[in-house]
């Protein structure tokens, strides 16, 4: 399945999005991460319902700098991805 994520909180300018690569990398998941415009991070994800979990929580649990105050999620038509990456 196909996740479209919407971070917000303190995901910016922190690490955020090359954390979210990692741990995405770790957990064998495909997909892309981004900043928007609005402050948010964009997450794409291809993952079942237990590497999403998995994926949730390691955000929540975050790094030294970043805090997630909310993480918007919704099944979305499935998109193909080669591996996951950031972009800018």
């Amino acid at each position: 399945m196909t996740y479209h994520m919407l971070a917000t909180g303190k995901v910016q300018g922190v690490g955020f999005r090359n954390m979210t690569e990692g741990i995405a990398k770790i957990l064998k998941l495909k997909g892309t991460v981004q900043n928007l415009e609005n402050g948010q991070v964009e997450i794409f994800v291809n993952a079942d319902e237990k590497a999403l979990e998995s994926l949730k929580a390691h955000l929540f649990a975050g790094n030294l700098h970043s805090r997630l105050d909310s993480l918007e999620c919704e099944i979305i038509e499935d998109k193909n991805f080669e591996n996951f990456i950031v972009l800018r």
